[in-house]
């Protein structure tokens, strides 16, 4: 996909390098070497030059792609110009159900155990933020914890996505294996986290 292929796209979600959040924007215009999009409201703190991240989907894969801010547009609507000089990269999208944005803590188990942070869940699988090293294809144990720790929910995934940050990476991970008993824990909690995106409880 060549980037002018993008402004078919509404929306996209862009990322400061080093954080974690996401920030869903909508696209003002597209080059061949640059993006212009909404300045979200959430971004507090940016500089000319910071790289930054971005994504999207078609629904049936994900699009990811590099840049770094090259202007900020001051008046209305307040926006942000990201020059991308890399290629738009294209994974297959295995998360075909709706996504559920999240913070929850989990355990992985691999050779030896590492902690990770929960971004977002959906019923076949979630977005894992952690600083321990896993690849493509690696089998792993997951314990996810979830209502403030009280509850917890085990099964076994695969990695089946892997993207690379300074001080963090990002998996994601497919459910492979899950007991009846857990499997309903774990619907459960996706649907808790569905009703409250129709009507959140902030």
């Amino acid at each position: 996909m060549e980037l002018t292929d993008i402004q078919a796209y509404e929306f996209i979600e862009i990322s400061l390098k080093n954080d974690m959040d996401w920030h869903t924007t909508e696209i003002i215009r597209v080059n061949d070497k640059a993006i212009t999009v909404i300045l979200p409201k959430n971004l507090k703190r940016f500089f000319i030059s910071d790289e930054i991240k971005c994504r999207f989907t078609d629904g049936k894969n994900t699009y990811l792609f590099d840049g770094e801010i090259s202007d900020v547009i001051f008046k209305f609507p307040q926006a942000l110009v990201i020059f991308v000089p890399g290629q738009v990269r294209k994974f297959d999208e295995f998360r075909k159900d709706k996504r559920y944005s999240t913070s929850l803590l989990a355990e992985i188990y691999k050779l030896k155990k590492v902690y990770g942070y929960v971004k977002d869940i959906s019923r076949r699988g979630f977005c894992l933020h952690t600083k321990g090293y896993l690849e493509k294809g690696d089998d792993i144990g997951v314990t996810l914890f979830f209502n403030n720790g009280r509850q917890q929910i085990y099964f076994e995934g695969r990695v089946v996505r892997k993207e690379e940050a300074d001080d963090f990476r990002e998996y994601g991970i497919e459910i492979e294996n899950i007991k009846y008993e857990e499997e309903d824990k774990y619907f459960k909690l996706v649907e808790e986290l569905e009703k409250q995106l129709i009507s959140p409880k902030l």
